[in-house]
């Protein structure tokens, strides 16, 4: 089974550095539909049997284009495959972002995924990898081994399911970046071990 984890296109949130999580939840910008259209392209002649949607407003309107482009009979909106749940560090841009961590002794990791012990109540990267592979075993018993699937969700999920499933540590997650409007693609066997296989990078950025 392939799973192709997409992240949604750019939004004015994005735009402006902040840190967006499921309570601040911004639509795409025009940008953002254009890089969904040139994602779409890309995407065209992969066979997407099932698409697998995020409820808030973004993932939902990345998700109706990439509908309408390539002709995806079923899509499925997906609560677990929310974004993060960031707490009280949701919508703050760069420099914000930094001067809350340091108020809660925050001074090293990546800035926009590095919350340790739940912070402030931020949902932990383990509880994300959890939730996703709930879905991934419920795919792999019901849908056919040789089925193309996106999981189109947010930057803050894909980065704690891809770092926590390949075993990086927590600080260290923001190894890879994955770009607005673009997608992991992964091997799953029958077991749900999953397997990196290719990175795309919206070349529109």
């Amino acid at each position: 089974m392939k799973i192709y984890f997409i992240r949604h296109g750019r939004t004015q949130g994005n735009l402006e550095k902040r840190l967006i999580g499921r309570s601040f939840d911004p639509s795409l910008i025009e940008f953002g539909v254009r890089q969904t259209q040139l994602l779409s392209e890309q995407l065209k002649g992969k066979d997407i049997q099932l698409m697998r949607v995020s409820p808030l407003l973004r993932t939902k309107q990345t998700g109706e284009i990439l509908m309408k482009y390539l002709n995806i009979q079923h899509i499925i909106y997906e609560v677990d495959l929310i974004e993060r749940n960031f707490a009280i560090f949701e919508g703050l841009n760069k420099e914000a972002l930094e001067t809350k961590k340091k108020e809660y002794g925050i001074n090293g990791g990546e800035l926009y995924n590095f919350f340790p012990n739940n912070v402030g109540g931020v949902e932990s990267n383990f509880n994300v990898y959890k939730r996703i592979k709930n879905i991934l075993l419920r795919d792999l018993a019901e849908q056919p081994s040789n089925s193309n699937i996106i999981y189109l969700t947010h930057a803050g999920v894909i980065h704690s399911f891809i770092g926590t499933g390949l075993g990086i540590a927590e600080d260290k997650v923001k190894l890879f970046k994955i770009r607005e409007a673009s997608y992991f693609m992964c091997n799953v066997n029958e077991c749900g071990n999953i397997q990196v296989m290719e990175l795309w990078n919206n070349e529109f950025y």
